[in-house]
């Protein structure tokens, strides 16, 4: 096989070369050079992000590089110098006991160039399961025959060449007709019945065909699914509307054949269905497969590029979704294929943004800015779109601001504030410019806020300001102005406890009551009103999970242990997310520290517990089980954030943190640091405002603490 120049492209070119590569399948020289480009420097993607710790997305990156390849497309030079993620995908596979997975990327590693002692450990791993596997290929038993389709349809998925597609041809005809000569289905009851076998014959006889089918829609070859089929007279196990779809999308390209295929597969790879289908990852890769025969089909339509922009960025490819739809979209495009548009960049984008990819959110942003320019066009004629096109703006101000990029930040929202004034918005926006300093411009946005609160009945929203105003006010030493403030919220926060309230919107009441309670100094009417919060948002998750947060971050505040474990002992019942848990078991961690008081267990308990939980939260959980010293995770903080968090966690786990003045003065940097969204900025400014001498407002005499 002729060798393919490999180029270098830009973090800019790889969209719109994906989108180019997905249009076409022709066996051009060119084509293969591009194709093989766009995979190496997708592998290198994946490389980083396992390297960073995000191991989910890392995998993911790597299935997207090999799914970008199809039978007959494979050249070695894509995978030099990939040994690092390829590897690590295939001894995640070997370590669930996949097989086949783990057999396509070890054949894949050998061809990357791998270091030495990696081409021994591949070779070994490789013998071990030749070693097992010895003497299966040629038995009578059904279920060796589907242990062996199994694996032969996993490397058809992995390691893409006609030689393992056919391979995996061979062993599912042989897996159905083993189960249509077995009469195991007609022996129910009797002696000589075998549950196991009973299982792989209906296994083979009510999926073999469908996953015959799926393993080649992987590699967008419909009728050779067929051909398969029928030339074993296996076509019967196959469903007449199938086939009818795949000979229409074969023969005629039928772009509504491709759309009911891809559905098809689509509904197959919901997880709730791995044991009665043809098994999720296969049907993710046949949906992609066909996402892109759709695409091909009818490149100018979005009927037909949505979905494969769909999942583009669940393989972490979502800079070609732009490109992708701008193809697709035009100046008389309808409305709803602007909303439709909207919505898949808005995925790619937060798909992106939630893995730490800033940089390629950044990317996919500005390379969408036609289809919002033509979206903000529509709005402003009286068009409806959902999501609104300021939705995108204020997202990618969320995610500026988590990576502590304020001026962007500030910038986005103001956009978002131009097309959509909000009372949301302004708050955000207030908070942004407090961090930054600006005290005129964060109160100027607080106040248009207020307004907007007001003139849409938001009594919550109203609350919210004026809690925002009462620090805004303290900041700048107005202490009148601050408390007034405070007394407002107070007074608003117990007209809307007076009303009756479905459970969220009474949780809600109660957390900024507990919040209210709070920056007056009443630690204890806080800790009640949270408990009455946390007590109706049982069957609410969202609201669930901020009541324990803020329960936590207040204990850890006023240094209250037996709080914080109450906090940790409602996130483990409550089952809450990986991530969050981490923070309520690492606050507890931190109060012992200070107080100078042995463990009872539970942050251990509970830390140990999660599964994967991210690789910063990851890096946090080891540092609080002792298993990462300070240097250590500092040496692995790589954003403004993660830095932010270090320097709290360190500054609050020492004995003597209200002595030291390092630690103070670790604090006051935490306070006013740029990461604006951190729950420890909160903490912080918590302690410093406590700290300061007749910082505790009082309390009004003629009102009961509830």
């Amino acid at each position: 096989m002729a060798k393919v120049a490999v180029a270098e492209i830009s973090d800019e070119q790889f969209g719109p070369w994906v989108v180019t590569v997905l249009q076409s399948n022709g066996k051009s020289a060119a084509r293969s050079s591009q194709l093989a480009s766009i995979v190496r420097h997708q592998l290198r993607r994946a490389d980083n992000l396992l390297r960073r710790g995000e191991r989910d997305a890392g995998q993911r990156a790597v299935r997207g590089a090999l799914w970008l390849v199809r039978a007959g497309e494979a050249r070695s030079e894509m995978w030099q110098g990939a040994s690092g993620p390829l590897s690590e995908a295939a001894e995640e596979a070997a370590r669930v006991g996949d097989e086949g997975k783990a057999r396509a990327l070890y054949a894949l590693v050998k061809q990357a160039g791998p270091a030495p002692a990696l081409a021994v450990a591949v070779d070994e791993h490789i013998q071990a399961m030749n070693r097992f596997a010895k003497g299966e290929a040629n038995s009578q038993d059904l279920g060796v025959a589907g242990d062996l389709q199994r694996v032969a349809v996993q490397q058809s998925l992995f390691e893409p060449s006609n030689a393992n597609l056919e391979a995996a041809g061979r062993a599912l005809v042989d897996w159905m007709r083993k189960s249509l000569q077995s009469d195991v289905l007609e022996r129910w009851g009797d002696p000589s019945f075998d549950r196991e076998e009973a299982i792989e014959a209906f296994r083979a006889r009510r999926f073999g065909a469908m996953t015959m089918v799926g393993a080649f829609l992987r590699h967008g070859a419909p009728m050779s699914a067929l051909d398969w089929l029928e030339q074993n007279d296996l076509g019967r196990l196959l469903p007449s509307d199938i086939r009818d779809r795949l000979e229409q999308a074969g023969e005629d390209d039928d772009p509504k054949a491709w759309q009911l295929l891809y559905q098809h597969y689509q509904n197959e790879s919901d997880p709730s269905r791995a044991d009665s289908s043809v098994g999720v990852e296969l049907a993710e890769a046949a949906a992609f497969g066909t996402a892109i025969e759709l695409y091909r089909s009818r490149p100018k339509s979005l009927a037909s590029a949505g979905p494969l922009a769909l999942l583009l960025p669940d393989l972490m490819l979502g800079d070609a979704v732009p490109p992708l739809i701008a193809a697709a979209f035009s100046e008389t495009s309808p409305r709803e294929d602007a909303s439709w548009g909207l919505a898949l960049i808005m995925r790619a984008l937060l798909a992106h943004g939630a893995v730490g990819d800033i940089e390629v959110a950044r990317r996919l942003f500005a390379a969408s800015q036609p289809l919002l320019q033509r979206a903000t066009t529509l709005v402003k004629s009286g068009e409806a779109l959902r999501p609104h096109p300021a939705r995108l703006y204020a997202a990618m101000a969320a995610l500026e601001s988590h990576h502590a990029n304020l001026e962007r930040a500030r910038e986005s929202l103001q956009q978002a504030l131009t097309l959509e004034p909000q009372a949301g918005a302004y708050i955000e926006l207030a908070r942004l410019e407090r961090q930054m300093g600006q005290a005129e411009a964060a109160q100027k946005a607080a106040l248009a806020a207020l307004v907007m609160a007001r003139r849409s009945n938001d009594l919550m929203g109203e609350v919210d300001v004026q809690l925002l105003l009462f620090e805004i006010e303290s900041d700048r030493g107005n202490a009148s102005a601050a408390n007034a403030c405070l007394r407002e919220a107070l007074r608003m926060i117990l007209r809307a406890r007076d009303r009756t309230l479905p459970p969220e919107e009474s949780a809600q009441a109660e957390r900024r009551l507990a919040r209210t309670l709070e920056l007056y100094g009443e630690y204890e009417g806080a800790k009640r009103a949270s408990q009455r919060a946390l007590d109706v948002a049982r069957n609410n998750h969202q609201q669930r999970t901020a009541t324990i947060l803020d329960a936590a971050r207040r204990a850890l505040t006023y240094r209250d242990l037996k709080a914080s474990r109450d906090a940790l002992k409602d996130a483990v019942d409550s089952g809450l997310a990986g991530a969050d848990c981490v923070y309520v078991a690492l606050w507890a961690r931190l109060l012992e520290r200070q107080l100078k008081v042995p463990s009872d267990g539970s942050v251990e308990q509970a830390l140990a517990r999660l599964g994967e939980v991210g690789a910063w939260p990851g890096r946090l959980r080891s540092w609080a089980l002792g298993n990462l010293s300070d240097v250590e995770l500092r040496q692995q903080a790589r954003t403004e954030s993660e830095l932010c968090e270090f320097k709290f966690c360190q500054a609050l786990a020492q004995p003597d943190q209200q002595k030291s003045e390092a630690a103070r003065h670790a604090i006051a940097e935490v306070a006013h640091s740029r990461a604006v969204g951190l729950i420890e900025v909160t903490v912080a400014r918590d302690l410093l405002r406590l700290a300061a001498p007749n910082s505790r407002p009082r309390w009004p005499e003629e009102v009961s603490i509830p």
